[in-house]
């Protein structure tokens, strides 16, 4: 317990908090099957220090003494997240360690496996900032994720919270000690006092949508219709000049920029070849892969090429049948699906490296 919230003495007031799509209110008893099996779920017992195995008595535990007792005691105070919808509880959100002289805490949560993906953990934590920092006067608000757990830093960088850095060896889970990335929220990174609210809702709904990974490639060939591709020195993969799209720049700027960065030529993206989404595959999220075409390369360009040599170790120009040697097949389907638009004229949309069946050319009736 926190000694500085026990020693002053204040309470949080038994408030409910509403947003567009969901009621924040104190635990009941009723909760504690959704609150079982939500604990129990994979994702949530990996993040989080809980019993394992969790049981029905640790959930009724939860709702009925150890939620209330956070705010009874000083220590913050916790929310049962219910779907105003169809009043099924999503999640658990709370604030801890709070230190009444300095006016700070820090807020943890975790969201149930069905509500996942829905942008509903952002609402609810921005929610719950405004809450502190305007309406209860606070001054800052802190978040800590484990670096692995990418979907809470994403929560964090859409509620408005500042990375500040990590927090070596401070956290725990049931696999040991881990280190813990920081953010933090203050007033000022609020909209004023007295803004439209509804307008803030709106913000906040839209920040909390699913956001999907974003890469962005150019292919490139020489004279003899080979194929540029680069080795990172961080995995064993070969890849094209590219990489990821950072947030608020279109794709073909990214790829420009990562070609500039990566091998030394400036040179305009060309026509988009095509688009892959890319199912999800644990850790990583699902995301969209633009190929964009860079051209045939020069020999004058091919010796000014100019390698960063704490990110990619050599270049090669490969074969399009030899391709699978150095990436995943998947990939190889991507890299020749966009060789094969450059001859077409036509860009392609693949689903994991292949044209979905319902988009397929259709034979011609005989």
């Amino acid at each position: 317990m926190n000694s500085q919230a026990g020693m002053a003495g204040q309470t949080f007031a038994e408030d409910s908090l509403e947003t567009p799509r969901l009621l924040l209110r104190p635990h009941r008893a009723g909760d504690a099957p959704d609150v079982s099996l939500a604990c129990r779920d994979e994702l949530t017992q990996h993040w989080l220090p809980l019993p394992n195995p969790y049981t029905d008595a640790d959930a009724l535990a939860w709702c009925t003494r150890m939620a209330p007792g956070f705010r009874t005691s000083g220590e913050g105070i916790v929310w049962a997240a219910v779907r105003r919808q169809d009043d099924r509880l999503i999640g658990s959100f709370g604030l801890k360690r709070t230190d009444w002289r300095a006016r700070t805490s820090e807020i943890g949560y975790w969201v149930a496996p069905w509500a996942r993906g829905e942008g509903l953990a952002v609402e609810a934590v921005t929610a719950i900032a405004r809450w502190l920092l305007v309406g209860q006067g606070f001054e800052r608000l802190v978040l800590r994720a484990a670096p692995g757990n990418m979907a809470s830093q994403r929560v964090a960088e859409k509620a408005g919270f500042t990375r500040e850095g990590v927090a070596r060896n401070a956290g725990f889970n049931n696999a040991g000690r881990v280190d813990l990335v920081v953010f933090s929220i203050v007033a000022a990174d609020l909209d004023r006092p007295g803004a439209d609210n509804e307008a803030h809702q709106v913000r906040a709904f839209y920040r909390g949508l699913p956001a999907k990974r974003t890469g962005a490639g150019v292919l490139f060939t020489d004279a003899d219709r080979r194929v540029l591709l680069v080795r990172p020195t961080y995995k064993e993969s070969w890849e094209i000049p590219g990489g990821m799209v950072e947030e608020g720049e279109a794709p073909h700027e990214a790829a420009v920029r990562e070609v500039i960065e990566e091998i030394g030529i400036d040179r305009p993206a060309g026509r988009l070849l095509c688009v892959e989404w890319v199912p999800p595959r644990d850790p990583k999220t699902d995301g969209l892969m633009f190929v964009f075409d860079g051209g045939v390369l020069g020999a004058d360009e091919i010796a000014a090429i100019v390698l960063p040599p704490d990110e990619l170790s050599e270049y090669r120009f490969v074969d399009l049948h030899d391709l699978e040697h150095y990436v995943p097949e998947r990939i190889a389907r991507r890299f020749a699906a966009g060789f094969a638009a450059r001859s077409e004229g036509v860009p392609r949309y693949l689903v994991d490296g292949r044209t979905p069946l319902a988009l397929a050319p259709r034979a011609a009736a005989v």
